[in-house]
């Protein structure tokens, strides 16, 4: 029976230990500054990251950068709901052709893709994503191959 709607699950990382999640985030502070709460990460390992004052980051373990995403959560909250932006920032597109494929990460497990910074296509990009190169992948083992990849510590 084919696919016709992900959910949530399926799209998100978020029921994590939170003393997983603290040490996968901490070595990300060459690039992480302030004070942030974990929200959720995208199957990518991608985080999304709450501030003090409401507004929301995301940590990009492709790219290696974090960028401002709304100024509060209450903006945040709406943009989640939006197709285009769960296709940007979900990838829900990629997740999608994934379970076509036949991988369905589950729990905390992500989608590791040949990394970017080592030469291979973004994922993101058109075309860029072959099932066949893709593992599942724990979150623990995929942010410690990500933060190598950038230069960070291991």
């Amino acid at each position: 029976m084919p696919l016709t709607k992900l959910t949530w699950t399926d799209l998100l990382i978020e029921a994590a230990d939170p003393n997983e999640l603290s040490d996968c985030l901490a070595p990300w502070g060459f690039v992480v500054t302030g004070q942030v709460a974990p929200i959720f990460l995208n199957r990518f390992g991608s985080w999304f990251l709450r501030r003090p004052d409401g507004s929301v980051d995301v940590l990009d373990v492709l790219e290696g950068t974090v960028n401002p995403l709304a100024p509060s959560y209450d903006v945040f909250a709406t943009c989640v709901n939006n197709v285009q932006w769960q296709e940007d920032y979900l990838l829900s597109r990629q997740v999608f052709a994934l379970h076509d494929a036949g991988l369905i990460a589950t729990g905390t497990q992500c989608y590791a893709v040949p990394h970017p910074r080592q030469g291979f296509p973004d994922p993101r990009a058109p075309g860029g994503l072959n099932p066949q190169f893709v593992r599942l992948t724990s979150l623990k083992v995929w942010q410690s191959i990500c933060r190598q990849a950038l230069g960070g510590p291991p």
